[in-house]
């Protein structure tokens, strides 16, 4: 591979386009739960939240790698004879990226702010998402190398990012907010775990401090169960607590796929041959789905 197509590998790497997919069906989720409760969804707030979102997450996916060393680029990207030209076009490009993604994202906020799309609430949230965004990727802090990187990113991912876009519509906060993603942001952290656990001897020699890693691999696994399993007992409390039945049906017929996880994963501790493109796709799959009957039932119900 030349220079200039491992320069685009990175670059396009740490965009994190899976990432960014995820965001979307998220914030999706926030405006559903809205317009459950009523609200007229407003298409400029929707929009304009949802690209300074992205913004967000691109600027701090490029100033990660921006920060990385070039032996985390290459061992991470899984290049070969990465050159000090290329690695230093890349740091140059990620630099102007994230630069570029944080100008556009400011000149959002300051649009919607004068047009008074951008309501008090929804202010907070947005700059509580960007503040845990730059502490994950940015030096001394840089949570995604101190075993704090999955949980910063399934509470921003699958917590605030909903919130954010439920808050821009309603202008307020709503208990059924919590009780929606809670059980979700279990499930994200799951699904960082189990992918994680595949890099875990790479990560260990290289000393790059994942959640896993900090846990180490045996606790991670069954951190990995527990989290896959309580996301439905937080489910279940919150039917308890008056989330409404055609909301919360829908989302436990996944409980065969979370139990055929958690039994791949128990496999795997026990020392059967790992599969990790199953375990990974099983993961996700039940992340997605989850969070795609959800978004359905609201939007339905």
């Amino acid at each position: 591979m030349d220079d200039a197509k491992q320069v685009r590998t990175v670059v396009i790497s740490y965009a994190r386009l899976p990432m960014l997919a995820m965001s979307v069906l998220f914030y999706f989720l926030g405006a559903s739960l809205a317009h459950f409760l009523g609200d007229v969804v407003n298409p400029a707030q929707f929009f304009g939240g949802m690209f300074i979102i992205l913004l967000v997450f691109l600027f701090s996916g490029w100033i990660k790698g921006y920060y990385d060393t070039q032996e985390d680029m290459q061992n991470r990207l899984g290049l070969e004879a990465f050159s000090p030209k290329a690695f230093l076009l890349a740091k140059k490009l990620l630099w102007q990226g994230s630069l570029a993604s944080l100008v556009v994202a400011a000149v959002l906020v300051v649009f919607m702010g004068v047009q008074r799309l951008l309501n008090v609430p929804g202010s907070t949230l947005l700059l509580l998402i960007f503040g845990i965004s730059y502490i994950y990727s940015v030096p001394p802090l840089r949570l995604v190398y101190r075993g704090y990187g999955e949980l910063a990113t399934a509470v921003v991912l699958a917590n605030l990012t909903p919130a954010l876009s439920f808050t821009l519509q309603s202008g307020e906060l709503h208990r059924l907010v919590g009780m929606v993603t809670f059980p979700l942001t279990a499930l994200l952290l799951a699904f960082q775990l189990a992918r994680s656990l595949e890099l875990y001897a790479s990560d260990m020699k290289y000393k790059r401090k994942t959640m896993m890693v900090a846990l180490g691999w045996q606790r991670g696994m069954t951190l990995h169960n527990i989290l896959v399993l309580g996301a439905y007992v937080l489910l279940g409390a919150a039917a308890l607590f008056n989330l409404p039945w055609g909301i919360t049906w829908p989302v436990l017929l996944t409980l065969p796929l979370a139990l055929g996880l958690v039994w791949l994963m128990i496999r795997i501790t026990n020392g059967a041959k790992p599969a990790w493109k199953l375990l990974t796709f099983m993961s996700a799959s039940l992340l997605v789905l989850s969070t795609y009957l959800f978004t359905y039932s609201l939007w339905i119900g």
